[in-house]
């Protein structure tokens, strides 16, 4: 099969996380969350702000200045609004799809934080090249 070069603007990963219900029972909350792909140059700089965030601001010799880097969003929610683009098989309670908007993103998480860690590790998963498939045991 051939390589075709153009880009599609999205990149799915799973999110699988187990949370704890009322009873104090696991319940796992399962979909695919859909990320905008970033190119090479623009993902490299945002890794690079992230990664900067607390550290001193170097002068132009290279000299630690008095400014501290400061994170380039105000929140992890405003990240993941800004980084994702969609999702598949959020539904609400009555079974009827939860489309996906900012907003709705925004509640996801107040109902659910515990998705915030998983849901930013897979913005920098679908960046990275996907592991090969396994053989099976034959």
């Amino acid at each position: 099969m051939a390589f075709i070069t153009s880009r599609n603007p999205l990149a799915g990963r799973e999110i699988d996380v187990n949370v704890y219900d009322e009873n104090g029972k696991l319940k796992e909350i399962k979909f695919v969350a859909q990320y905008k792909r970033k190119k090479r140059t623009e993902y490299r700089d945002l890794v690079k702000q992230l990664t900067q965030i607390g550290m001193p601001v170097l002068d132009d010799a290279g000299k630690a200045t008095d400014a501290i880097h400061q994170a380039p969003f105000e929140t992890d929610t405003i990240f993941l609004q800004t980084v994702m683009g969609g999702w598949v098989g959020v539904e609400r309670a009555d079974g009827t799809a939860r489309e996906f908007s900012a907003d709705e993103l925004q509640d996801l998480l107040e109902e659910w934080p515990e998705l915030i860690p998983a849901l930013a590790d897979g913005f920098h998963q679908v960046h990275a090249a996907a592991p090969a498939p396994r053989a099976k045991n034959s």
